[in-house]
């Protein structure tokens, strides 16, 4: 299914399924001498797509810009944390230059989520991403042609993203790069996740929105402890599989793994932080209640708001200490975040003809 209509002699609007909305842009390759991708997601099993960029003459310049897929804070059990795993060793062997051309370059950025796809003459510019799977599903775009006008989209979107990306070339020490990156991208992903949950924004007062600690409508949970310390577990993993390698021990074995301790320490079963989440109010009233006999229904009613004052005491005060532990959890993270982008950097700096690194 296909709908377009035109807004101007050089732009339609299109909305489709079951086809891609970019493929006016495959069918004019031909006549094209470039071709750049900037998309979400691919797909790497048996991918059609993946396939068109195999078959172009080998001089065509091929710049390919995607995400790093399954990048979610945290996995409910450790078969999904593989399965993440996996799927971004299959982007990295999918996406391997030595099963193309060698003008085509591919890109790996963490915050890239737009999709653009074009020839030298025509462009698409939608919501469907150069997947497979896409060309399923309903999406929209606009189909822009003209040889200046899609140059100038292209650069625009291209000096963006390329210098901020991480290039996968045929050096061994790229896809570590890439992994420690993605990492390094999913702890800020984790921390976001964090403020939303543990923060609240008041509706604008005087021109301004203000951000409080949430305590008497608790959105945070054990689950969001647990993907804290599913995350610390991914940190000392990917750190422990660097120093396995020889080309990479000394840098990887400067981590400061008590960044990684003092996490686990805030989070753990019994602190004043999991004691937060835990609160159950109902069972601290119930057992303030069950320790005292009522004369009847006045003193009982009493005595309930009294417990219920006891307990508003009570949460206003842990949440006054858990608040300080979840902002040096935040500050720690961010301590994390940066001893990786430094052991990215320090790889980054050794030379590209290393042995050969085992990134499975």
């Amino acid at each position: 299914m296909k709908q377009e209509f035109e807004l101007s002699p050089q732009v339609k609007f299109i909305f489709t399924k079951n086809e891609h909305g970019f493929q006016e842009v495959l069918e004019d390759l031909p006549n094209s001498r470039t071709f750049n991708v900037a998309t979400y997601n691919i797909s790497v099993s048996d991918s059609l797509l993946l396939g068109v960029i195999k078959k172009l003459p080998p001089s065509t310049q091929v710049k390919l810009i995607t995400n790093i897929p399954s990048r979610w804070y945290g996995y409910r059990d450790e078969r999904q944390r593989n399965d993440a795993r996996t799927q971004i060793q299959s982007y990295l062997r999918a996406l391997d230059p030595r099963h193309f051309a060698p003008f085509v370059e591919t890109f790996f950025s963490y915050e890239t989520h737009c999709k653009l796809v074009a020839s030298d003459n025509v462009v698409y510019i939608g919501s469907g991403n150069f997947s497979d799977a896409s060309g399923k599903k309903f999406e929209c775009g606009v189909i822009v042609r003209g040889r200046d006008l899609v140059k100038k989209l292209v650069d625009m979107v291209f000096s963006e993203i390329v210098p901020l990306s991480d290039p996968l070339t045929a050096s061994p020490l790229a896809t570590a790069i890439i992994q420690i990156h993605a990492l390094a991208s999913r702890l800020s992903d984790l921390k976001s996740h964090l403020r939303d949950v543990f923060y609240t924004w008041t509706d604008e007062y005087a021109g301004r929105n203000f951000e409080y600690f949430e305590w008497l409508d608790v959105r945070a949970s054990t689950d969001d402890l647990n993907a804290v310390a599913d995350f610390i577990r991914e940190v000392e993993r990917a750190i422990g599989d660097l120093q396995d390698e020889s080309t990479l021990s000394t840098i990887a074995s400067s981590f400061d793994g008590q960044y990684c301790d003092k996490i686990r320490e805030i989070i753990a079963t019994g602190s004043t932080l999991h004691s937060f989440v835990t609160h159950d109010s109902q069972s601290f009233m119930e057992s303030i209640l069950g320790r005292r006999a009522f004369a009847d229904e006045d003193d009982f009613n009493q005595a309930v708001d009294t417990a219920a004052d006891d307990d508003l005491s009570v949460r206003d005060e842990m949440a006054n200490a858990a608040e300080a532990e979840v902002e040096k959890i935040f500050a720690t993270l961010d301590k994390v975040i940066d001893e990786l982008h430094r052991i990215a950097k320090e790889i980054k700096g050794l030379p590209s003809n290393m042995t050969k690194i085992d990134n499975t």
